[in-house]
């Protein structure tokens, strides 16, 4: 993942409070998906985050031209400490950005953010603190197939199976 500090100021400059911020770009498949992790230390979170989220939309969004990475911001909202209610209201607002709230606090360790954030959107690891051996999908399929090939038809069967059906044969559904 490539840190977005121009963006992180950027968001720092039009908000009154001001969250911990870290922002990144991961790319996969010739596209970049941003990722804004946010935590607001004195755990007033209230209206903060629809502060957050709308900043989000006129200095991130409002700037991307390719539409597929303009619908691909995630906002992981890091709080420790709260309600079903309000998590709830946060995780099913759909303007702007896919909203998160991860209940824990936002590591302090960049590593340790950059691998919970990447078990969290692209592994599919439910769980948010990165085990010692947790190894990435595509870093299992590497060791089995080191030329990738693998991994590239696995990935590319995913245009062609509908995520009902992919979901159905992992029995997931």
């Amino acid at each position: 993942m490539k840190r977005l500090d121009s963006i992180e100021s950027q968001l720092r400059e039009s908000l009154d409070s001001v969250p911990e911020l870290q922002c990144y770009a991961y790319s996969r498949y010739g596209y970049s998906v941003h990722i804004i992790c946010g935590s607001y230390p004195d755990g007033d979170l209230g209206e903060k985050w629809e502060h957050l989220n709308n900043a989000i939309a006129l200095t991130v969004q409002a700037q991307i031209q390719n539409p597929v990475e303009r619908y691909n911001i995630y906002l992981l909202i890091f709080e420790a400490d709260i309600s079903m209610e309000l998590r709830t209201v946060i995780e099913n607002n759909r303007y702007c950005c896919r909203k998160i709230v991860v209940q824990e606090s936002m590591p302090e360790n960049e590593a340790l953010l950059q691998t919970l954030v990447e078990n969290r959107l692209f592994h599919f690891i439910g769980h948010s603190k990165p085990q010692e051996n947790m190894q990435s999908v595509e870093a299992i399929l590497h060791l089995a197939d080191p030329s990738g090939n693998l991994f590239k038809l696995i990935a590319n069967l995913k245009t062609r199976i509908s995520d009902e059906d992919a979901l159905r044969a992992i029995n997931i559904l």
